[in-house]
């Protein structure tokens, strides 16, 4: 294939080729579409979908290193990462099996902490992380304190299977943009690959949208999304959600706590929220009982939840599953919980609490890549390899200061995927963003997610704020129930327009708009 014939992966696993040089089965459909459409098509669609992202608006805020905050476009690859079906199934329930493990750790640490208490995770793992947040101690009994969504970053390792690289579980992001990534494909995906079939995402945000119903009793009205506000990175998601959930985005300024319930403050007086979609931290939500210099959140919005008078997407608290220190753990806590083996692979990893760990990191530096348990900390990544004499000798010592703060995992690197730009397709790695929700008892899994790819060629790390690309996730395949996924994207009947529903915020806002605008 012409366009492919400078593709050479140096990774031990590619997407597209096997070590045989023959192309994998799932696919051959993509490469003969990109054969037959040529290098002049895929350079047009590549900026046809520029331009649709440009004109929709769609941007990540990212810091610069005196923390100034300044917009970037999205961008977004042509060629789509594709999953065959049959093997989506068995991730799909490895998602599904850990996200009902970390609704049960979360119940668990807040209520009875049997983990702790029959030893199945070491008490410094939990209580030497800032993520666990005892203000919430003894929620996890009540019926609405679970994790309704949940994220987990995926990639394929060496060996060709997929991996957990890391959970998101306080406030998970990349649904929006997976969500705008497909409509935006949609645009040139049948032009481009118009012999591909792929799963659709509709039957998911059904899902999000009968959880919101459920929660709110019917009245989607008494929801809202909070939002730290504009410079946060990813605030074209905030309001892309709210709008295309119908719920209303407010800033912690917009609510306020009385008598045991959180209230809308508009120009038509209060109206009570029972639902929350919560973007903004743990620490920062409630500042008379959290964070106490916080302007983000809602001062009494803990008392709200020890009320029961709020369902929280997610609960506060839910930070200390964000917890790395909990990896070398998961297998002990499927074992404990549900009688069952992990499913999904994870990067082998050694918390440093334990002295036989400890030796083995300091033995085997070179190898590994050390991180703190930490993340609501500005985290420092070690990477081995590449560490002086001096900073070497510097980080033993801090490891054995500190053991129970840090933990080591092997560093390895994942598989390749084409990626297109000036006119050529080159191998990135990639890492997958996947979501779960609550349904019921069990969890409901995205057919798709939110693809990152290094931003060079030889980048190890994938992330977004250092510049990285984004993909469309597609599962080969057709649905097995159909769903209108048009009417699902002009449902917004419950979006409040009238001058009386504004919120005050909004009308201050609105107001010294038009003032300087006379």
């Amino acid at each position: 294939m012409q366009i492919f014939d400078s593709y050479i992966s140096e990774s031990p696993f590619d997407e597209v080729y096997d070590h045989n040089k023959n192309i994998r089965q799932c696919w051959k459909g993509i490469l003969n579409d990109i054969e037959d459409s040529g290098v002049e098509l895929l350079n047009k669609k590549r900026a046809e979908l520029d331009w649709h992202l440009e004109d929709n608006g769609v941007t990540y805020n990212v810091y610069d290193e005196k923390e100034k905050t300044s917009s970037r476009s999205w961008n977004l690859d042509p060629i789509p990462f594709v999953i065959d079906e049959s093997e989506w199934e068995d991730i799909r329930k490895g998602l599904k099996q850990r996200a009902t493990l970390f609704n049960l750790i979360l119940k668990d640490l807040y209520s009875e902490q049997k983990l702790i208490k029959d030893n199945i995770v070491p008490a410094e793992v939990i209580f030497g992380n800032k993520g666990f947040c005892s203000e919430v101690f003894d929620f996890g009994e009540k019926e609405d304190f679970n994790l309704y969504l949940y994220a987990t970053d995926i990639a394929r390792g060496p060996d060709g299977k997929m991996w957990v690289i890391s959970d998101k579980a306080s406030a998970p992001s990349g649904l929006g943009y997976a969500i705008e990534n497909r409509l935006t494909m949609n645009v040139v995906s049948n032009e481009l690959y118009p012999n591909v079939p792929k799963k659709k995402l509709t039957s998911f945000m059904k899902d999000y949208k009968d959880l919101l119903e459920k929660l709110t009793g019917g009245d989607i009205s008494s929801a809202a999304f909070l939002t730290p506000g504009p410079h946060n990175e990813t605030y074209f998601e905030h309001a892309y959600l709210s709008a295309y959930l119908g719920v209303n985005m407010v800033q912690g300024a917009d609510l306020l706590t009385k008598n045991g319930a959180l209230c809308l403050k508009s120009l038509k007086g209060l109206k009570k929220i029972n639902t929350l979609i919560r973007r903004v931290d743990d620490k920062f939500c409630d500042p008379l009982e959290l964070k106490n210099d916080s302007y983000l959140g809602v001062a009494g919005l803990v008392d709200v939840m020890r009320e029961d008078n709020i369902n929280m997407i997610n609960p506060i608290g839910s930070d200390i599953l964000e917890n790395i220190g909990l990896n070398p753990f998961m297998e002990k806590i499927a074992d404990y919980f549900l009688k069952e083996k992990l499913i999904l692979s994870q990067i082998a990893t050694w918390w440093c609490g334990q002295k036989k760990e400890l030796d083995y990191v300091v033995k085997n530096l070179d190898k590994l890549i050390i991180k703190k348990i930490d993340r609501t900390d500005k985290v420092k990544i070690y990477l081995g390899r590449k560490l002086s004499d001096k900073k070497r000798q510097e980080l033993i010592e801090l490891l054995q200061r500190n053991p129970y703060q840090y933990v080591a995992q092997e560093e390895t690197g994942f598989s390749t995927v084409p990626y297109f730009e000036n006119g050529k397709v080159e191998p990135r790695m990639a890492v997958i963003r996947t979501f779960c929700l609550k349904k019921e008892d069990d969890y409901s899994v995205m057919n798709g997610g939110l693809v990152r790819v290094a931003a060079h060629k030889d980048h190890l790390f994938v992330s977004s704020k250092k510049g990285g690309i984004s993909k469309d996730l597609w599962i080969l395949g057709k649905d097995t129930v159909e769903i209108d996924s048009s009417s699902m994207l002009q449902d917004n009947r419950y979006v409040e327009t009238s001058i009386d529903q504004i919120t005050t915020l909004k009308a201050e806002n609105l107001f010294w708009l038009g003032r300087y605008l006379s």
